[in-house]
């Protein structure tokens, strides 16, 4: 990394480091000109083009400054450093403050008053940002900075709207986010983002939702070992309720949070505004009890679940209703309400069947072939793989009986006294042979020759006997390059196999969450219909 320390940028000036991230480093700087400070933000060289980083520099830059809002970090100007380099650079108001991250998780709570104080600020930003038809999308603590302002401790300062979504028609939009692309921190991700549904506003309420819950209770609302099951918690995992974690909680305070929390965007809050109406109710509190009777219920998306329990409770409900019915209503002419609440029961009683044939085709269908298919393929594999060892086991085996032969060769050939025959060849070449030579001599000279020919031949068996073993070692490095590609394509074939099961898994929790939906739908609806009925009956009575 350059140290930057003394190069004027613009203008500024840089004093000092004051950290370094994956994309950028952040350095200390003033104002040639005013001696204004200034946090000055330098992309790093050498980034992924595909991370698209400089794009969004720009945009953060052009997004920060268009929101002008007092707990939006301000941006003086942005450019490029002067070359060879010539890396993006944006430089901001300089802050000195914590992270929201410093002070809540890991068990560490805030008081109730305390937490909604910096959530009403940033829902500030949120309604200001939304209304301007940019969302935020990566609303987490370490983006929430706290400083204190004009004696106020706790301002918030928001940061970091490099990926921003920009909607509608922007003049400053300059990244396209790729479709499959997933930006976003896992611990704070909304449902729709984790399926690639896209993002709306309600997308940053369920993110400060998270906050909340973590802030008030000290832990995530939903955890996992790594960014996939974390996704997969958000998207199906119930949704806990915070006063499990912390009982002092007040009642309608939780249902603010799990409102925030819910799975589907139409059934959280609509608007940050709207959140931040039902929170200011829970400003003054100062001591949480368990049950707060003079703060208002905040506004829910629909009644309370009447039918959100078993199913068996819903059906026995209908069965009353049609008994009750068929016994005194039958032949009489229903009012208007009732027609209408019967109606809605029985769309939504179709709703559910149809649902529940997805559900089973999900089951059946599916989930069913991917195990077949997984199964199928394993049994491929294995019957290949097990002719692969066998190939592999018979030229290990031949190779082992080669180099056996090849080792008795050896030794017989250090057997053979190739010495003495050579020594006898080099006394005939020199012509010493004035010497008388016995019948025991002649019979010595004729023995050695015949083990140097003995000599030599075993020499030639030998070389043969390597070229062998030889093909041998290549047979059998073939064979377990078979056996090894085998077993890799057998992976292979085992994770596609389990990836179309999680796959299958994924969309039967995702259809089990919409028919609890539909269920909880058709109980309301069922109470509806009982209350008409028993106005109904009151005023044929009257």
């Amino acid at each position: 990394m350059r140290d930057r320390t003394g190069q004027q940028i613009g203008d500024y000036l840089i004093e000092r480091k004051l950290g370094r991230g994956g994309m950028s480093v952040v350095w200390f700087a003033r104002n040639v000109g005013t001696g204004r400070p200034a946090a000055v933000k330098i992309l790093n060289a050498g980034l992924p083009a595909n991370i698209e980083a400089e794009r969004r520099l720009a945009q953060e830059a052009r997004a920060t400054q268009r929101l002008d809002h007092e707990h939006v970090v301000r941006v003086f100007d942005w450019g490029e450093t002067a070359p060879p380099d010539s890396r993006p650079y944006i430089a901001m108001e300089f802050l000195e403050g914590a992270a929201l991250s410093t002070l809540i998780g890991r068990g560490r709570t805030l008081p109730v008053e305390r937490a909604l104080d910096i959530a009403l600020q940033v829902l500030d930003v949120l309604d200001h940002a939304h209304a301007l038809d940019i969302i935020h999308r990566d609303i987490k603590p370490d983006n929430v900075l706290l400083v204190t302002r004009d004696g106020r401790p706790d301002f918030v300062k928001m940061l970091d709207f490099g990926i921003a979504k920009l909607r509608g028609a922007q003049p400053h939009t300059a990244v396209q986010t790729a479709r499959g692309v997933v930006l976003g921190t896992p611990e704070y991700l909304p449902p729709e983002v984790a399926l690639d549904h896209g993002v709306c506003p309600e997308s940053d309420l369920y993110a400060l939702g998270c906050i909340l819950f973590e802030a008030l209770t000290g832990r995530l609302p939903f955890t996992g070992r790594t960014p996939m099951a974390l996704a997969e918690a958000h998207c199906f995992a119930p949704i806990p309720r915070p006063r499990d974690f912390n009982p002092d909680l007040p009642v309608a305070l939780e249902e603010v949070i799990v409102r925030c929390l819910a799975k589907q965007p139409q059934d959280r809050y609509r608007k940050a505004s709207d959140l931040a109406n039902d929170l200011q109710a829970f400003v003054t509190v100062d001591t949480p009890a368990p049950t707060l009777v003079s703060a208002p219920l905040p506004a829910l998306a629909s009644p309370p679940p009447v039918g959100a329990g078993p199913a068996h409770r819903v059906d026995a409900l209908e069965s009353r209703l049609k008994r009750l019915l068929q016994g005194g209503w039958q032949s009489q002419t229903l009012p208007g309400p009732v027609v209408r609440s019967m109606t809605r029961v029985e769309q939504l009683r179709v709703a559910l069947d149809e649902l529940d044939a997805d559900l089973a085709l999900a089951a059946d269908g599916a989930q069913g072939l991917a195990i077949d298919v997984t199964r199928d393929e394993q049994d491929f594999f294995g019957d290949e793989l097990r002719l692969a060892l066998d190939e592999e086991d018979r030229a290990r085996q031949a190779l082992a009986a080669l180099r056996a032969q090849d080792a008795d060769l050896q030794q017989r050939i250090e057997g053979l006294d190739g010495d003495v025959v050579a020594r006898l060849v080099q006394v005939l070449e020199d012509g010493e042979i004035g010497q008388v030579i016995e019948g025991s001599t002649l019979d010595a000279v004729s023995d050695r020759l015949q083990r140097s020919e003995a000599l030599a031949e075993a020499g030639r068996t030998r070389e043969k006997l390597q070229a062998r073993i030889e093909a041998a070692e290549m047979e059998l490095a073939a064979a377990r390059s078979h056996r090894v590609q085998l077993e890799a394509d057998q992976a292979v074939a085992t994770a596609l196999g389990e990836s179309a099961m999680v796959r299958s898994r994924a969309r039967r929790r995702l259809l089990d969450v919409r028919r609890d939906g539909l269920l909880r739908q058709k109980g309301e609806a069922l109470a509806q219909l009982a209350l008409d009925l028993a106005l109904a009956a009151g005023s044929r009575r009257r």
